[in-house]
């Protein structure tokens, strides 16, 4: 009787004692888990805006060079002063076709200081549309410098 008592005691001890590590250890491993979770998400989105604020400033580096290549400065002064030369826009587009494939642009795209494309460096080509409604275009033709992501609509993508 008494072997029997201290069994059920043993037995019960050893169940709660049991039933208490599992749920103790199940708690530990999901903190730890959601914790590297949290850690790993949290470097990946550090990585992440590194690389993203690293492209920005290369493609500011870009821009500003460009900007500054006499060639494309000659013809945009002789494209806007003769609006008509067709020739003038080709020597540009052609400028800017050739940085783009230089540095692996997607497109690129001459305003005038009014906001009216000049030149686009991608089919079709399109001009005379105007991109002063981008937040980024109007804070650069108020004459400050910027850099950022902006969301183009399917229509302004054909362009």
């Amino acid at each position: 009787m008494l072997k029997f008592k201290l069994f059920k005691w043993i037995a019960g001890l050893v169940l709660v004692f049991g039933i208490l590590s599992i749920i103790l250890g199940t708690w530990m491993i999901q903190s730890r888990v959601v914790n590297e979770a949290q850690i790993r998400v949290h470097y990946d989105l550090s990585s992440a805006w590194a690389v993203y604020n690293a492209k920005l400033r290369q493609l500011e580096a870009i821009t500003g060079l460009t900007a500054q290549r006499e060639p494309l400065v000659d013809a945009c002064q002789s494209a806007l002063e003769d609006e008509e030369s067709i020739a003038h826009l080709q020597k540009i587009q052609d400028l800017l076709a050739r940085i783009c494939l230089d540095y692996q642009l997607d497109y690129m795209t001459l305003l005038a200081p009014d906001g009216k494309v000049l030149a686009r460096a991608s089919a079709p080509f399109a001009r005379g549309d105007y991109r002063n409604s981008c937040p980024l275009v109007a804070k650069a033709l108020s004459g400050q410098s910027n850099s950022g992501t902006v969301l183009l609509s399917q229509e302004q993508l054909k362009l």
